[in-house]
């Protein structure tokens, strides 16, 4: 792997954000059976409570950090947010401006699209160029590398194709939606797409939701997924193990 600084400079920080429930993490299953509705096109709950919220959490937490570490602090912190949106994914993502700047007393973010003009090709070609590693998604026969099912993804051979790469995921997925009765789309419910993809549904007394109330924070679909691939006995993960 090569080095992502240059030499004498400080390494680099890595920061994964989560969703955050009552100061515990939430994964998008957990947040889909306590809600009991999908994430839509006007009620994208997965990108705003998922997505966004944890972003914005992070970016507060970095200007506090500063603040801390220099007191009499009077000037905004800097941030700049990077993001690889590109216009041609999508009308809404042409629309968006390419720089723009969100500032308070305390923090300035200028939030910068460096890929927003780009076309499909150049962006295969600077990562050929780069000799880097696409996305296995893409050599799946997949357009983008996204949510493994999203609710926006109109492309019904896809969610398909997901699903046979994922089929425990479809399965959860596919229980979760019989389980809070509200389907996949309106246009769509995950029952189609596992029977598109072949892959059998999940008995209806399946212990989805004991799995989850007994799983550690944030790891409920793991642990239901390795129950599936018996790799975790129903049992252990009914008594809160994450592992056999």
């Amino acid at each position: 792997m090569r080095a992502l600084t240059r030499p004498n400079e400080p390494p680099l920080r890595f920061e994964v954000v989560r969703r955050l429930r009552d100061g515990v993490p939430e994964d998008l299953l957990g947040y889909l059976l306590r809600h009991r509705r999908w994430p839509a096109a006007r009620t994208r709950w997965c990108t705003s409570d998922l997505k966004r919220g944890p972003v914005k959490r992070l970016i507060t937490q970095l200007a506090n950090e500063v603040y801390a570490a220099e007191p009499g602090r009077t000037r905004p912190v800097r941030i700049l947010n990077c993001l690889g949106m590109r216009a041609a994914e999508s009308h809404a993502r042409a629309k968006r401006p390419p720089l723009r700047v969100d500032a308070n007393g305390r923090r300035e973010v200028t939030e910068w699209l460096p890929l927003h003009t780009w076309p499909t090709e150049r962006v295969w070609a600077r990562i050929n160029a780069a000799g880097a590693e696409p996305h296995p998604a893409y050599a799946a026969g997949q357009s983008r590398a996204s949510c493994v099912f999203c609710v926006l993804n109109g492309n019904r051979g896809e969610l398909a194709s997901a699903a046979r790469l994922h089929p425990q995921l479809a399965q959860l997925y596919e229980l979760a939606e019989w389980l809070i009765g509200h389907d996949f789309r309106a246009d769509l419910a995950m029952r189609d797409v596992l029977a598109a993809a072949e892959v059998p549904l999940l008995p209806r007394d399946w212990p989805l939701e004991a799995i989850f109330q007994a799983a550690p924070a944030g790891t409920g679909t793991a642990v239901a997924i390795a129950v599936l691939r018996g790799e975790l006995p129903v049992a252990q993960a009914l008594a809160g193990a994450t592992r056999s």
